[in-house]
C-alpha cells in the first residue's frame, strides 16, 4: 500500500439517510497487493455470526464489533446521490 499522508479520492454514491458513502482511489498503486472484499447477496440468517466496521457517530478511529444476528429487519432506502 502506498505510504502517502493522504490520497487523491473520487466520491461514487452518498447515503446520507443512512450514513455511509461509496469511494475510490484513483491512484492505481493503492489498489496493488490487495484482495477485494467478498460482499454477500443474501441477508445473513438468523444467529449467524457477523462483523462489522465502521466509524461509530461521534467517533474518530475505526471500530470493529463481533457478535450474532439476533433480527433482520428490511427497510426501504432512499437512492443515494450520485456526483
Amino acid at each position: 500500500m502506498l505510504q502517502h499522508a493522504s490520497l487523491c479520492l473520487q466520491v461514487l454514491a452518498i447515503g446520507t439517510e443512512c450514513d455511509v458513502a461509496l469511494l475510490t482511489v484513483e491512484d492505481p498503486l493503492f489498489w496493488k497487493d490487495l484482495i477485494p472484499l467478498e460482499l454477500g447477496e443474501e441477508l445473513p440468517e438468523l444467529q449467524e455470526s457477523v462483523a462489522v466496521v465502521g466509524y461509530p457517530v461521534g467517533g474518530e478511529s475505526l471500530a470493529i464489533s463481533a457478535g450474532v444476528v439476533s433480527r433482520v429487519q428490511v427497510s426501504r432506502q432512499p437512492v443515494a446521490d450520485h456526483q
